[in-house]
């Protein structure tokens, strides 16, 4: 039997944690440079939102969440780079959720009031891109 390349102190997982750690410093330079211009815009970003859900009887819920952590992006970015090739900047610039809310409403009024609520955002330049999921 040969040995098994992929096991801590082997060549090939060697050669793999260099790779990652060589990823690390790049990814948690853009990491950090995404999250900076998400916090620059998150004040004026969370004001809209709060202004929206209130004109639309909605709640603004986990908002202490909205800004998502160095750690998260710099783990998205190395993902990207890994699988994707693409340079730490590009894979910064495609993500998307360094900032992210939640809206709820009640379900008499869901239909109506998402509606009117992302058709807000699109005037103030804030609809895009809006990823909607089912609650949990």
């Amino acid at each position: 039997m040969s040995p098994t390349l992929d096991r801590p102190g082997s060549r090939l997982f060697s050669a793999a944690a260099q790779g990652a750690r060589a990823a690390a410093r790049p990814a948690r330079v853009a990491a950090r440079a995404l999250r900076a211009r998400a916090r620059a815009v998150e004040p004026g970003v969370t004001r809209e939102l709060n202004a929206v859900a209130s004109e639309h009887g909605a709640t603004m819920v986990g908002l202490r969440y909205r800004l998502k952590s160095q750690a998260s992006l710099q783990r998205k970015i190395v993902m990207r780079m890994s699988s994707r090739g693409e340079t730490p900047e590009v894979a910064g610039d495609r993500i998307k959720d360094a900032l992210r809310y939640t809206m709820t409403l009640s379900d008499e009024r869901l239909a109506l009031q998402v509606r009117r609520s992302l058709d807000r955002l699109a005037e103030d330049g804030l609809g895009s891109p809006v990823t909607m999921k089912p609650p949990r």
